[in-house]
């Protein structure tokens, strides 16, 4: 990006260390529009360059969530889940393909917020998260699958309250407050009591422990390999 006030960077160096939602998602649609998102050559250079770049390390935790055999969702623009499961990227914008999926009538994994490689499909600013909030074919697959399969959460952090996810999580606790049926969220023993102090009982989401360290996710994931016809939708984020 060229053209910039001498202090810009150092501003939103400082917006990004608060950590405020309504900061990031400030910061993250003024470096989206300067490189010209959705369809600038600059926008997909950077997507190419950054996301598009990274490889997986450590493959363990991606061959565990392969090996579960069930439909994967995740928020990650990048290709490391399709790179170790030998899978497609399908995007938000795609529904034909992701209703396949979600029916199991072809193999991809789900990009809710888009994939680099088709920059357009990126969800990044808050003009990207207005798209995605628009567009009834998405937010109607998002809330079929929470309502007729159960969820596990995988590595989600702070995500989980980002626009998107909020307002789906809002509709949960409208519509679903007596369900008898449970969601889960996986994280380390000790953060265990203060996640779950993030979900009221009307989202029917419970968070388990998978281990004292993060070298235990993969096993754990293992260990619930389904050996029956059904199986979760499994959402994950980088562990």
């Amino acid at each position: 990006m060229t053209g910039l006030p001498p202090d810009w960077l150092a501003r939103k160096k400082h917006d990004l260390a608060v950590g405020d939602l309504d900061e990031l998602l400030g910061v993250a649609e003024e470096v989206a529009r300067r490189l010209g998102s959705p369809t600038g050559g600059e926008f997909s250079r950077w997507l190419r360059e950054s996301v598009g770049s990274l490889r997986a390390s450590n493959r363990q935790v991606l061959e565990a969530l392969r090996d579960m055999g069930c439909p994967i969702a995740t928020t990650n623009y990048d290709g490391t889940i399709e790179e170790v499961a030998g899978l497609k990227a399908v995007t938000w914008l795609d529904g034909a393909s992701v209703e396949r999926v979600l029916r199991r009538d072809d193999r991809g994994v789900i990009h809710l917020h888009g994939h680099w490689e088709t920059p357009n499909s990126v969800v990044l600013g808050v003009r990207d998260y207005e798209r995605a909030l628009g567009d009834e074919h998405a937010q109607t697959m998002l809330k079929a699958v929470r309502t007729t399969r159960t969820l596990l959460f995988v590595g989600f952090g702070e995500g989980l309250s980002d626009p998107n996810f909020g307002a789906f999580l809002r509709w949960t606790r409208k519509v679903f407050p007596g369900s008898e049926y449970r969601h889960f969220r996986l994280a380390l023993e000790r953060d265990v009591q203060q996640l779950q102090s993030q979900h009221p009982p009307e989202e029917r989401i419970f968070v388990i422990p998978y281990g004292s360290k993060h070298d235990d996710l993969a096993p754990f994931l293992t260990s619930l390999r389904p050996t029956g016809p059904t199986a979760p939708v499994t959402s994950s984020a980088p562990p």
